[in-house]
């Protein structure tokens, strides 16, 4: 069927969403589908050059078996258990049956959020981790609970670190200004060119992270947990790298 302009936009920007963070094989099925609505809708705001020059930089980071992921997002959209076999972080095994109400891509990998029937709660999964999938032919009632409090919350229940002020050097101050860490930020200007960014509150391994990139330009003036917690990184990176050794 012939659709609009803005449809064909959408359908090309997910194909191209799709070719860096999918894996195999949704990644070919969408291509195809949207390379077959482009023979069959004329668009000339959609040619070789337009789509060439539309990019996305996410990519994924780690690998995931193209079997796997597919049994994984069947299941997902059935409402379908799984049994699984996982691998954690610290190279425990376990078989797992779960059922798997979101799945989500953050930070160059895909995870699902799924209610564990092993440790009786919900857990969350790493797709690379998963060396085998299957489905079980048992369905499950979707939790709306689970869905909206991780819409509110994010997928992960991180660390947080409340109440923080920090002073920034003026030379990253666009940068700083643009990472939004909480809605509720602001930029407190000083008479001395540097500026307070202050923040309700963040995650504890983003902020540290943060505050680490920028290179010695900015200070953590509260709290002190987090002020102890940058020198203490600090001091472990001058052991490890000194000159003199």
């Amino acid at each position: 069927p012939v659709v609009s302009d803005l449809d064909m936009l959408a359908m090309v920007l997910g194909c191209r969403l799709a070719e860096n963070i999918f894996p195999e094989p949704l990644k070919t099925k969408i291509k195809e589908a949207t390379a077959q609505q482009l023979t069959t809708n004329a668009n000339e705001l959609l040619d070789s050059a337009y789509l060439e020059s539309l990019m996305v930089c996410s990519r994924m980071t780690v690998n995931v078996s193209p079997e796997i992921f597919a049994t994984v997002f069947d299941a997902w959209k059935s409402n379908e258990a799984l049994d699984i076999e996982y691998t954690n972080a610290a190279g425990e095994h376990s078989a797992r049956r779960i059922d798997p109400h979101i799945i989500a891509f953050y930070d160059g990998a895909w995870f699902i959020k799924a209610y564990c029937h092993l440790k009786r709660k919900v857990w969350i999964f790493s797709l690379h981790r998963i060396s085998s999938a299957s489905g079980t032919g048992k369905f499950f009632e979707p939790d709306r609970h689970i869905i909206e409090e991780t819409r509110a919350e994010g997928l992960f229940e991180f660390t947080k670190i409340k109440d923080i002020i920090l002073r920034c050097d003026n030379r990253i101050a666009a940068y700083a200004r643009d990472y939004m860490f909480h809605p509720g930020q602001k930029v407190l200007e000083r008479d001395d060119g540097t500026f307070d960014l202050v923040i309700p509150h963040a995650s504890k391994d983003d902020i540290i992270r943060w505050i680490m990139w920028q290179a010695g330009q900015v200070e953590v003036v509260r709290p002190k947990t987090l002020r102890s917690l940058i020198a203490g990184f600090a001091h472990k990176i001058i052991q490890r790298n000194d000159g003199n050794r």
